[in-house]
Parts: structure tokens; sequence; C-alpha cells
């Protein structure tokens, strides 16, 4: 958390929190439409950093349910900022009703602060999924929020979108969302394709894309790779993919305020025997921005080395070394790091590791 909480994320922590949790949710047995809903977070050093909810959700009909949540939190700025010297309580009481399968209304009412009541908002909105056919879906949804005192400001959003799964070798997803709040419009939209172009080569691409309409500020991020895997044999994959990155903020607080990255990289992964498995990564990157009046231009390069060796069918040791170049092969910065894992179950492995030395990289 910087000195200011909340208004300057750029600047340097200053201070931690480590907390503990526990949740509780239960249904009591007299009332089956009815769950309860608890939580009690505390920092663990700092006792009166700390902060609690609890809520209930009650289903009155088929698809409408009653609900409502108070929360307690030592904090202005969020989950992750928790401080003795602030305080702040929320309320939401809401209704939501599905009219129609997949399709429902909902009716909210927002308190801050309850003690003082000094913010208070009513929102109502719709929520909408329509089935066109098998694998097809589409969802919208709209949503009012207005002040109920003054010193609030009122704001729409407007969401659409695109889910295609019905066909086995390809599947697709659209989504564009429009807010505007006291004034100031923004839109965000995303796009995602994958197809299987043959029984080992597979297509994958995505993009992201945010803009603020009344001013410069902008955000994107595109990426588009073919996936080589062997299928019935399983010893060589391979990845090649290109990646476009932008960002673009007039009013950063540091000395960028613009950034543009085209990125290539290439994947290789190689399994010589069953505990063993080479990995081999290569990318080149050419930056072009602008730090306030002036425009600058970087390019550099990445090599990687990884080697992963199974001790037993759980438990595996690792080997990482990387290297990045600002004019290959001189201007070298290195990285050397060890792990090791565990698999815990199922699609569940959990590792641990330590780096020696390395360096830090905005794209790589």
């Amino acid at each position: 958390e910087s000195e200011t909480p909340a208004t300057d994320l750029s600047a340097e922590p200053t201070s931690d929190v480590n907390s503990v949790a526990a949740q509780l949710r239960a249904t009591p047995p007299q009332m089956p439409k009815l769950a309860i809903s608890a939580e009690f977070e505390s920092d663990v050093a700092e006792s009166d950093q700390r902060r609690a909810w609890v809520g209930a959700d009650y289903d009155m009909w088929d698809g409408g349910r009653a609900y409502a949540r108070h929360e307690f939190i030592n904090s202005f700025s969020g989950l992750y900022g928790l401080n003795p010297e602030h305080e702040r309580n929320a309320t939401a009481l809401g209704i939501s009703a599905a009219y129609r399968p997949g399709q429902s209304v909902f009716s909210e009412y927002r308190v801050r602060d309850v003690v003082g009541g000094r913010e208070a908002q009513a929102a109502i909105g719709l929520r909408n999924t329509w089935e066109v056919e098998a694998g097809t879906k589409l969802s919208a949804s709209v949503e009012r929020l207005a002040p109920l005192s003054a010193g609030g400001s009122t704001a729409t959003a407007l969401t659409g979108g695109a889910e295609f799964t019905g066909d086995s070798l390809w599947l697709g997803s659209l989504r564009a969302e429009y807010w505007d709040r006291n004034g100031r419009d923004q839109v965000f939209g995303s796009i995602g394709y994958g197809r299987k172009l043959s029984s080992d080569l597979t297509f994958l691409g995505n993009s992201v894309f945010s803009k603020e309409l009344s001013g410069d500020r902008a955000f994107e991020r595109t990426r588009l790779g073919i996936a080589w895997r062997e299928t019935y044999v399983s010893r060589w994959n391979a990845l090649a993919r290109y990646e476009h990155r932008y960002d673009a903020d007039p009013r950063a607080t540091d000395a960028e305020t613009k950034r543009e990255a085209h990125i290539f990289w290439g994947h290789l992964s190689y399994r010589p025997s069953t505990p063993l498995v080479l990995r081999a990564t290569a990318a080149s990157k050419s930056v072009a921005g602008e730090r306030g009046p002036v425009e600058f231009e970087e390019q550099s390069q990445l090599l990687a080395l990884r080697s992963t060796y199974d001790l037993t069918t759980r438990v595996d040791l690792g080997l990482i070394g990387r290297a990045v170049f600002s004019d290959f092969p001189d201007d070298a910065q290195y990285g050397l790091g060890a792990e090791i894992g565990m698999l815990l179950g199922d699609n569940l492995r959990l590792a641990v590791g330590y780096n020696a030395f390395g360096f830090s990289d905005a794209e790589f």
C-alpha cells in the first residue's frame, strides 16, 4: 500500500499485509431455501486490521431470489489494503428474478458507510442469455446506477456477447461493453478463436481492447499462435506465437505515456525419456513509445532453457536458465533458478522455486 492509499497506485509500497481468513456457508435444515454466508479476515500481526461480512440468499420462487450483504473493512483501497486508520461499511439489498430461461431482471439498493449514509445508490438492470442453437449462445445486459443523494454520479453499462462451441473443429467468443460514468465513456471488447487444423496442429488467437472515448487512454493485447503436438507419441510439442501490446495514458505519473511492443515467441518441448522433459524458448521483441515529448525504440532477444526430471511419480526437480540480449550477443543479462514440484492430485501440481540471480523485463 502506498503512502496515499487508493489514489497513487504508482508509488512504491510502504507496508505489507499478511492475513488469515475463514468462511462459513450454511443452509438451515428447517429452511432449505435460505443460505447464510459469513467471512472473517484478520492481519496476523495487527489485530485491529480486519474485515468481516455476512450475507444471506433466499429462494422466493422458481428462478427468483432475494439477497442481502453487509461488509465491514479496515480499508479505503480494497481487499489488499488493510489499514487500521480506515473504516468502511457497505450494504447491498436486492431482488433477482428469472422471467425466462437465461433471462433475469434485478433491482439493488447499495449503501456505503451506513453510519453516515453519505453514499447511497440504486441499481436496476437486465441480464439475458439466448441459446440460438446447440452450441451458439448470445448474451446481453444493461445496468443503470443512480445516486439517492447529492455527491454521487450516474452510470450506465451495456454489454453484449456471443459464444460458439457447437462445432467439433473450432470455437469462438465475442464480447463488447460500453460504460458511461460521469460523462467519461469507455468501451471494452474481446475476441477469441481456436481451430483444429489437423490431429496434431491447432490455431489459437485472442484479443482484448479498452479505450476511453473522452480521452486518449487505451489498452490492447493480441496473441496469435500455432500449436503442434504429437497426439499419439507425445514426445515433441511446439508453439509459435506473435503478440502485440499497446498501452497509452497521457496522464501517467511516470515518464512513459505510450508503449507499443511486437513480440515473436518460439517454444519447443522434447521428452527424450519418461522422467525427463527439456524445454527451450526463443523470443524477440521490438518496442517503440514515448516518454513525455521524447520518442524511443528498443529491441531485445530472449533465450531460455528448462529441464524437469521426475524423481518419483509425484515429485520432480527443475532447472531454468535465461538470458536477455539488448544487442545480440552483447549487453546480456542472465538468470538462473531451480524449482521442486509435487503432484497433489489429478491435474494439480504445486511448485516452489528460487532464482539465484535474474533480471526484470516488461514483456519477457
